[in-house]
């Protein structure tokens, strides 16, 4: 499990990190709003209806409320996987749909074939019961306690047969502002994530490093092609798609933003 030591000033300093008394001076200036716990609920139902069960792959992590897969191997999940979180990666699947205009892949796959595919990191294997759908023959796999690196890479040259295809699809961790007008706290979620990825051992850069690229080219793949989408937050955009997007990757966000996206690695694993 991740070390929870946080930072010594002059590594939150190198890394461009604002200390927490700075949020908590803010946190104190606003009004005090009584909210509801949408996940308290959903805690309590898991933790009584796998207390029977042995096997250990329900012997789940529990962090500030939270549950969390166990760990397996190098595995160390950071995202939660109670149902409130699920939910969340339910309308992250159909974000990701509205952006590839309804496609779940762009590799030209061939409906007559019959395929093996092995679905890594889906989180709610939603994409994998899609494709099984659209393709009936396929086989299809899917794991969701992976961890995201581009070192999955090279072992799928030895199971791709000629002519066979791997996709990768990753999402910067890094907001960007095209008119400079990003807030202080989106400035600073990216530098979170980069030092907590750094302690954890994995990168959270894979899009801003173009480890996907570099990871298929170590491997002896050919063809690669690269497509970079603009993935706006909210509904500022002018074009009507990008906004359509923008307004998923919005909900997306706020479905569990305060705890299920920031909980673990803004606190087990930075301190």
């Amino acid at each position: 499990m991740a070390s929870s030591a946080p930072l010594t000033t002059e590594q939150a300093e190198a890394a461009g990190l604002l200390p927490a008394s700075h949020w908590q001076q803010q946190a104190d200036a606003l009004e005090e709003e009584d909210t509801v716990d949408d996940g308290a609920s959903s805690i309590g139902s898991i933790a009584s209806t796998t207390a029977s069960l042995s096997s250990t792959i329900y012997d789940y992590r529990t962090v500030h409320k939270r549950t969390y897969h166990g760990d397996v191997g190098n595995a160390e999940s950071w995202e939660p996987n109670d149902q409130r979180h699920v939910e969340a990666l339910e309308i992250y699947h159909h974000a990701m749909l509205v952006q590839l205009d309804g496609k779940l892949y762009l590799s030209p796959l061939d409906k007559k074939k019959v395929y093996k595919v092995l679905d890594i990191a889906t989180g709610n294997g939603m994409w994998a019961i899609d494709f099984a759908d659209e393709f009936p023959n396929a086989e299809v796999m899917g794991t969701d306690v992976f961890p995201i690196q581009p070192s999955w890479i090279p072992p799928n040259v030895k199971v791709c047969k000629p002519g066979g295809y791997v996709e990768s699809c990753g999402s910067g961790m890094t907001w960007l502002s095209d008119d400079g007008t990003a807030t202080e706290a989106m400035d600073q979620w990216g530098k979170v994530f980069r030092e907590g990825g750094r302690k954890l051992g994995r990168t959270f850069t894979v899009y801003e490093e173009d480890l996907q690229r570099k990871g298929m080219e170590a491997a002896g793949f050919v063809d690669i092609e690269f497509v970079g989408i603009q993935c706006p937050m909210g509904v500022w955009h002018p074009e009507k798609k990008a906004a359509e997007r923008g307004l998923w990757y919005k909900l997306v966000a706020e479905a569990d933003i305060e705890v299920g996206y920031l909980n673990y690695v803004f606190t087990l694993v930075m301190g």
